[in-house]
């Protein structure tokens, strides 16, 4: 669930940050699907596309990061053009692992620490 908000949260930033002001609405679709797989829509009226930035290219600045995250925690991503302006920015997340520990706490409960009984 982490990884769909923080691949949500930074692809609707990029709508914010790089479309023209007066196409700055934008739509979210967020779908599980029945592998468990979870799939990221981020539709705009942008005309731009996006651009992953490599080493090198972003310095000292403070953005510019945003697509590399996305494409170190989605499975894939891509872009999509829409029928007639615009474009939807899509991410697949894979299923959450199912492994569960059975491993015993870390802790004695408080009750316990310390006595013999």
């Amino acid at each position: 669930m982490a990884n769909a908000a923080l691949l949500v949260s930074e692809l609707a930033a990029n709508v914010v940050r790089h479309a023209p002001l007066l196409v700055r609405e934008f739509e979210v679709a967020v779908t599980a699907r029945e592998d468990g797989s979870c799939l990221i829509e981020v539709c705009d009226q942008g005309r731009g596309l996006p651009v992953v930035v490599r080493d090198g290219e972003v310095g000292e600045a403070e953005n510019g990061r945003g697509l590399r995250l996305v494409e170190a925690v989605a499975k894939e991503w891509g872009v999509r053009p829409d029928r007639h302006v615009g474009k939807t920015v899509w991410a697949l997340i894979d299923p959450p692992s199912r492994y569960v520990s059975h491993t015993q706490p870390c802790h004695r409960p408080a009750h316990q620490e310390g006595r013999d009984d």
